[in-house]
């Protein structure tokens, strides 16, 4: 999955200058996230990783608006 299929998601007309780019670790948890809110400790599991490995990646995607805070450490798409 890309930022594109995000865009495409909600209905947005992406913008080519202003697409985003992500890694590889931030589309996996971009497509966790499609089905709804997740806790962090779920996102972890659900990656085979530990909490401080996937937190800066979950910070890296709040900064880049792609997803936001639905509750404490509780995770979901920006709408």
């Amino acid at each position: 999955d890309s930022p594109t299929d995000i865009f495409t998601h909600f209905g947005i007309e992406p913008n080519v200058e202003n697409q985003i780019e992500l890694t590889d670790s931030e589309n996996q948890i971009i497509h966790l996230l499609k089905d709804g809110e997740m806790h962090i400790e779920k996102i972890a599991l659900k990656l085979n990783k530990k909490i401080f490995e996937i937190t800066p990646i979950v910070a890296s995607l709040e900064v880049k608006g792609c997803i936001c805070r639905a509750g404490i450490n509780v995770y979901s798409l920006s709408r």
